[in-house]
């Protein structure tokens, strides 16, 4: 019976990161379903445990280059730093324009 597990995974943040992550997981004999989502930072993977182990799923990110949460250190030390907002991960706020949101319409209010 198939079993599944949910990772987060704090560098998943784009949509691009969510197919590489997918494509690398659906590759792994066992593997039946991937769900990614970067706006949560988690992926839940659905899989046969006879024919993969939660360690070969964890190998497999770990090899894409997607580090679990609480590896956060690790990997902060490993990526070179400048010292920018960006590599501290420190949060962003953005404002919408008045008038961009005004001609927008509804569904760009945000």
């Amino acid at each position: 019976m198939a079993e599944s597990i949910v990772l987060t995974i704090p560098r998943m943040y784009a949509d691009h990161h969510v197919q590489r992550v997918r494509e690398s997981l659906l590759a792994i004999e066992g593997v039946r379903e991937v769900r990614a989502s970067s706006m949560d930072r988690q992926v839940e993977v659905t899989f046969e445990p006879g024919e993969v182990s939660a360690a070969a799923i964890d190998a497999a990110l770990s090899q894409a280059g997607y580090v679990q949460e609480g590896a956060e250190e690790a990997l902060e030390t490993a990526v070179p730093g400048d010292g920018s907002a960006w590599r501290r991960g420190t949060a962003r706020v953005t404002r919408t324009n008045p008038a961009d949101a005004r001609m927008a319409g509804d569904f760009r209010k945000y």
